[in-house]
């Protein structure tokens, strides 16, 4: 089954519970409070184009080292759901005289994973979509497709540690590498199996899960 729709900043807010709890059959969903601090801070007139189910090869690449052999059920498939500065329609994507327009208003997208609480995963996002951008980033060109149609953003890569697989270290590798991989052909792209595969070496103890350091401060990952 295929599920897409259009929406907007405001609603999604509102309501992504409810959706997510019935696309990724969750009893109950937790607060996400990264999640609804990204929504937040879209422009209240950015254009919301969801498609369920999409295939991520971020979490993949989790699913298959972790999560599909982990003792409780977690789903595969991922939401992602792609941004734009205007308000567009299913038409509008199919529409070869609109397709200048769809392009110029394409801002990039992010991913909703199956993980209760952690549900922001893999984004790309062109800081012109927040509503306030006084910060300094690293942009570069990633293509996408919506639904076939080829799109092309200029924006950051950006992901939410998930606790298991990919914790502060790995996502800022993930990143970084996500950055160089897609400007310069000299580098390539590197996803959570990878980083753990090199890292074993250096473990004295197993990586996954992952462990939590504890330090009379508090607690630091």
């Amino acid at each position: 089954m295929v599920t897409s729709g259009i929406t907007t900043v405001k609603y999604l807010l509102s309501n992504y519970k409810k959706h997510l709890s019935k696309w990724f059959s969750l009893p109950s969903i937790s607060d996400d409070q990264k999640l609804e601090n990204l929504l937040k801070e879209l422009k209240d007139s950015t254009c919301l184009v969801i498609e369920f189910p999409y295939v991520d090869k971020l979490f993949r690449d989790s699913y298959y080292n972790y999560y599909s052999s982990a003792h409780k059920q977690t789903k595969r498939d991922t939401i992602r759901v792609s941004l734009f500065t205007t308000e567009i329609s299913k038409d509008d994507l199919f529409d070869q005289e609109k397709q200048e327009l769809v392009q110029f208003s394409y801002v990039g997208f992010f991913v909703l994973r199956p993980l209760n609480g952690n549900f922001l995963g893999r984004s790309i996002i062109s800081p012109n979509v927040l509503q306030t951008y006084n910060f300094v980033c690293c942009l570069s060109h990633h293509k996408s497709t919506l639904f076939g149609i080829p799109l092309e953003v200029h924006g950051f890569p950006y992901s939410t540690q998930d606790t298991k697989m990919i914790s502060c270290a790995e996502t800022s590798i993930w990143a970084i590498t996500e950055y160089f991989g897609t400007k310069y052909p000299e580098y390539g792209l590197v996803l959570p199996n990878k980083i753990h595969s090199l890292l074993k070496s250096t473990y004295y103890q197993r990586s996954l899960p992952k462990l939590i350091s504890i330090r009379t401060s508090g607690f630091i990952c």
